[in-house]
């Protein structure tokens, strides 16, 4: 008889679905992929956990690269639910719910069966926005908040500022809801975790600041370049305004990531530009991509803010000659154009910060980027080494990036994805402690809480 004792079992006995509500890319989609990853790396009490990202309906999700092999994906649809229906609603929640509308996981797609939904035990929302409701569950669930900028930037929601009639404003609403119902809110910066306080309304004691983390995504995937491999020296791209291919050299360009919405700043950028080209003498090609950057476009959409856009756009008749659009690029195809360019450019008014300059960092290339105190935070924490300009200043703004072409030197390219590990893993143990203990707020707050350290970017 065997006197073998196995020291560690992989139960896998608890399922864990993080939920991404809305099809995002890039940034947030890298969020999605770390949580992921490590809640299916790590152990808590003995316990290991299936894990299973939920995305919407006819999602593509052409970065799954980045997840782990026992990571599942799985389209989620959702349904209406009565106030008073206790399979989903507590009913100590009924007052504070009541004459909102409810939804819940109901669904796996395209078939339309439950599926893994009925064998779920807690879920990890990124956000509660953009689930048509407020999200609703008997099974704990947590709720990641990467920003709160509608509470600084109004416009991103509505042109008429903060109007309560309107559906991203309702949508707002329900988010506060929940977060208020959430067994704990993790944010990645102490001023988004001050928002999840005083403007949704989250219990302190429910409250959880991550630290900073990122991914080497170039190790994750099959690389155009490697050591010993020549540099390219030039790429054909085609261009979403002409919708014709042009020719760029490498260190000829610089890389703005950005995407449509209003606190990225694009009148400002669009001014900064044309000083750039007609005043300073600017010979680098600006390209412009992220997600539905195609919006950009003069014409492609109605609202007043991107009026405004493509007035000033329009007043510049030679734009596209420098200006260039390539929407939403392939994790590849970026990785690539970024390590080539002669810097990043990152502007927007206020934000959760950007992934992109810690990836630059992490393949050499030089950053310039708008000052804000999360951006700042970032830029220390992984040493980025970021030159800043006012984002409301369009003159000083030109003249940054035209010092950019002339002086800036490349960096050495280095690893990013161990800064934080150890202290990302364990927040996350503590936050599934959390979920599963369902008595948050009767713990003793978490030393991390008053660390002063940020977290996840989105």
């Amino acid at each position: 008889m065997s006197s073998f004792v196995p020291t560690h079992i992989d139960y896998r006995d608890k399922t864990i679905m993080v939920v991404m509500p809305h099809p995002w890319k890039g940034g947030f989609f890298r969020v999605a992929a770390a949580i992921c990853n490590a809640l299916d790396e790590i152990e808590v009490d003995g316990s290991r956990f299936r894990v299973i990202l939920g995305v919407p309906a006819e999602y593509e999700c052409t970065e799954a690269y980045l997840l782990n092999r026992g990571v599942t994906v799985e389209q989620i649809g959702y349904e209406a639910v009565d106030l008073y229906d206790t399979r989903y609603v507590d009913p100590n929640k009924v007052e504070r719910l009541s004459g909102l509308p409810l939804v819940t996981p109901a669904k796996t797609l395209p078939y339309g069966d439950t599926g893994t939904i009925g064998e779920v035990d807690a879920y990890v929302l990124l956000s509660a926005l953009y689930f048509e409701g407020v999200f609703v569950s008997r099974k704990p669930y947590s709720v990641y908040i990467a920003d709160l900028i509608q509470r600084y930037v109004p416009e991103i929601y509505s042109d008429a500022g903060a109007n309560y009639q309107a559906p991203p404003w309702k949508m707002d609403r329900h988010q506060r809801a929940a977060i208020k119902e959430a067994a704990c809110v993790f944010s990645t910066t102490e001023q988004t975790l001050k928002d999840t306080l005083h403007y949704a309304g989250a219990d302190p004691d429910k409250t959880m600041l991550f630290p900073m983390f990122a991914m080497d995504i170039a190790d994750r995937q099959d690389t155009e370049r490697g050591p010993g491999k020549p540099a390219r020296q030039s790429y054909e791209l085609m261009d979403l305004i002409s919708n014709k291919t042009f020719k760029v050299e490498r260190r000829g360009y610089f890389l703005w990531v950005t995407n449509a919405s209003a606190h990225k700043n694009h009148v400002a950028a669009f001014r900064a530009l044309r000083h750039y080209y007609e005043s300073l003498g600017g010979q680098l090609k600006c390209l412009i991509c992220g997600p539905v950057t195609d919006m950009l476009i003069p014409g492609q959409l109605e609202s007043p803010y991107h009026a405004k856009v493509y007035k000033e756009l329009r007043q510049w008749t030679s734009y596209n000659d420098n200006v260039k659009v390539l929407g939403y690029l392939s994790d590849h195809t970026y990785l690539s154009l970024l390590k080539d360019a002669q810097f990043l450019w990152h502007n927007v008014i206020y934000d959760n910060g950007t992934f992109s300059i810690i990836e630059a960092s992490s393949v050499g290339t030089p950053v310039l980027s708008s000052s804000y105190p999360q951006i700042e935070f970032i830029d220390q924490q992984f040493k980025v080494g970021s030159t800043f300009f006012d984002a409301r200043d369009p003159i000083e703004a030109a003249t940054k990036i035209r010092a950019m072409e002339l002086k800036s030197k490349r960096l050495p390219a280095r690893k990013v994805g161990g800064v934080n590990t150890v202290l990302f893993r364990a927040s996350l143990k503590e936050l599934v402690e959390r979920m599963f203990e369902g008595n948050a707020a009767s713990r003793k707050p978490s030393p991390r809480k008053k660390a002063g350290r940020s977290a996840v970017i989105g």
